[in-house]
């Protein structure tokens, strides 16, 4: 069963969030609703009521008369409304903690009196916001007096503080998930800069911004993506745990073979799982898996739109509060730079500092150009901010029986079975179908055997291949980078109608300093792209979509050896792509959905490419297949 999800919202940034800027110059009634319960305790209540008056002062401008009032077991301070902000300052600091139950429905009720009776701006707008870190003592009573108070047209903000308050109790206060905040912690509020909700999407189109440009894009002639077409958008996991890493003892823990270099080296090790920043990437993050005391297995995951890893907390955070340490607009080199899950998204700096911004419909961010290109078929909605924060996956697997996976609760790890028909995908960190046959012999293998020339798939795959200034040695086939190749040619019917399964083991014979083709499609005028090539620390993955806007998947290979032989495993099914690479004790995994279009109708060329230099070194084993195969689990 998958955990629960946190609806969608507009974008509110971080904690305190009340109606917009603009509308506080039109005339408001605002009253704080605050939780003083024994879970809060005085400390984190001193932190949440500086909180607060960092966040409205600023806004008190004559026309803003802010309350508040403190309760738990009954009502225990209120804030008379006024519209000085050093009188509602001084009445706040005079506040005192008192601990009790988590009586909600006793705030709500003395909130909306104070509204009704305290207002001295006859015909304001009236809102609440309620912030709880707790579930409700009595959550029919709370859902009654909320409902009352919506009722009387004041509209409620329900802001719940790390992972003992509920999703339905927060909706059942606010009457619509998209006055529904969650945040992790009251310890991260003080870092964050306070900014009042908007009413619409993060990326309406008028965040559209001069530095952008609607002029055709420049791209170099023989780019691979000189033609457009449409991004993935990723799979996120279920972001409300029970327990959370960030909740959890941390110790670090050096990769397990004892090799230096490796992406779990630095890891943090939560409950037998370790947890890094992406290396290079802000908005994705590392997890990291021992299947055994000699494997190392780690999964590049990716943040929702508008957060990114905040490697303290160890979760997917709001952006304006993660302070990265190499943020891509830090130095001033980049105006902007690519977000990978959907073709209007991208990161403008401003500020010195990633800040997410969408290309209006009809234009798609531009990496070459770096700016807003005309696309007529990049119309897909630019994504709201679901949540203010996102948790890591907490579901592991049982590294011997795929039916079943491991999850935390409050009791410990419990053993959860897969419904019939699914397997766990720890990649995808959910069960998933898994279709029959289990079990199913390539389409292609290539047979690097002394003295062949090419040869042909199965009877019915209709593919055949050819070796081209390949030498063949050992079962091998030794690549010069500069004329080697093997053409793999396909019949123009080969439609991408069925899973695909590309697998290719090599040996690099020196350093890879700049990129090289280990597989890309043939130009033929029709079809999609494909170009697989590696990269200094990495793998990179170029496809087209059915918009042709460039997909552009990366997966970094740090600590892999020169030496080693590595195994790289593409698994592209109807709607997601899992690339896998293994070498020595490492692997590393990537998951993501994706809608390319077809790309066998031209054939496949091993080992070359037309857009950039060929691969030098050894290859032993070419294989691609048309179904689900039995043993993809290479770790």
């Amino acid at each position: 069963m998958k955990t629960q999800r946190w609806s969608c919202l507009p974008l509110l940034l971080v904690l305190l969030v009340a109606p917009s800027m603009q509308q506080l110059r039109d005339q408001l009634d605002l009253v704080f609703v605050i939780d003083g319960s024994d879970s809060v305790g005085a400390t984190n209540f001193e932190v949440l009521k500086k909180s607060i008056l960092d966040y409205v002062l600023p806004q008190m401008n004559g026309q803003l008369y802010v309350g508040l009032i403190h309760y738990s077991t009954r009502r225990n301070d209120e804030v008379s409304m006024t519209a000085d902000p050093q009188e509602f300052e001084r009445q706040v600091n005079a506040v005192q903690y008192v601990g009790g139950e988590t009586n909600t429905n006793v705030g709500i009720q003395w909130g909306l009196s104070t509204l009704m009776t305290s207002s001295a701006q006859p015909g304001a707008a009236k809102e609440l916001i309620v912030v709880v870190d707790g579930v409700s003592r009595f959550p029919s009573d709370t859902q009654s007096v909320a409902e009352f108070t919506r009722g009387m047209g004041v509209k409620i903000w329900a802001i719940g503080v790390g992972q003992d308050v509920t999703q339905e109790e927060l909706t059942s206060i606010a009457g619509d998930a998209s006055t529904v905040l969650r945040t992790a912690s009251f310890s991260a509020l003080p870092a964050v800069d306070l900014q009042l909700a908007r009413e619409e999407p993060l990326c309406h189109p008028k965040t559209y911004h001069p530095f952008t440009r609607h002029p055709e894009t420049n791209h170099p002639k023989d780019h691979p993506n000189h033609h457009h077409h449409h991004p993935e958008t990723y799979h996120t996991p279920d972001p409300a745990p029970p327990h959370h890493p960030s909740t959890h003892p941390a110790t670090h823990h050096p990769a397990r073979d004892g090799r230096p270099g490796g992406l779990c080296e630095e890891a943090v090790l939560v409950s037998g799982v370790g947890y890094r920043a992406h290396p290079t990437e802000a908005n994705k993050y590392i997890q990291c898996y021992f299947p055994s005391e000699t494997r190392t297995l780690a999964i590049v995951r990716e943040c929702p739109f508008g957060l990114l890893w905040n490697d303290k907390q160890r979760l997917c955070d709001n952006y304006l509060r993660v302070h990265l340490a190499k943020d891509p607009c830090e130095n001033g080199e980049v105006g902007s730079h690519p977000h990978e899950g959907n073709c209007r998204t991208f990161y403008n700096c401003e500020g010195g500092r990633s800040v997410p911004r969408c290309c209006p419909p009809g234009y798609l961010y531009d990496a070459l150009s770096k700016g807003c290109s005309p696309c007529p078929a990049c119309t897909e909605p630019c994504p709201a901010l679901c949540s203010d924060i996102q948790f890591a996956c907490t579901k592991y697997p049982v590294f011997d029986d795929f039916t079943v996976y491991r999850k935390w609760t409050r009791d410990g790890d419990v053993i959860v079975p897969c419904r019939n028909g699914t397997l766990f995908d720890i990649s995808a960190c959910e069960c998933v179908d898994f279709k029959l046959p289990y079990v199913c012999p390539p389409n292609l293998d290539v047979s690097f055997a002394r003295g062949s020339s090419g040869g042909r798939g199965t009877p019915e795959s209709q593919i055949t291949y050819q070796f081209s200034d390949v030498t063949l040695t050992g079962g091998s086939g030794i690549f010069d980078g500069v004329k080697s190749r093997v053409s793999v040619r396909t019949m123009p019917a080969s439609a991408f109608d069925r899973p695909l399964v590309m697998r290719i083991t090599y040996r690099e014979a020196d350093d890879v300093r700049k990129p090289v083709a280990l597989a890309s499609t043939s130009r033929c005028g029709h079809g999609g792209l494909v170009l697989l090539s590696l990269e200094r620390g990495g793998i990179k993955l170029e496809m087209s979509s059915y918009g042709r806007t460039p997909i552009i998947f990366r997966l970094p290979t740090a600590g892999f050896k020169k030496e080693d032989l590595k195994e790289l495993l593409l698994y592209h099914d109807r709607e997601h792509l899992t690339v896998i690479a293994a070498s020595g004790k490492l692997t590393y995994m990537r998951r993501a959905k994706v809608a390319v279009l077809p790309y066998l109708q031209c054939g496949l060329d091993f080992g070359n490419s037309e857009w950039m230099d060929g691969f030098n070194g050894t290859i032993t084993r070419v294989q691609l297949l048309r179904c689900d195969p039995a043993d993809l689990n290479i770790f």
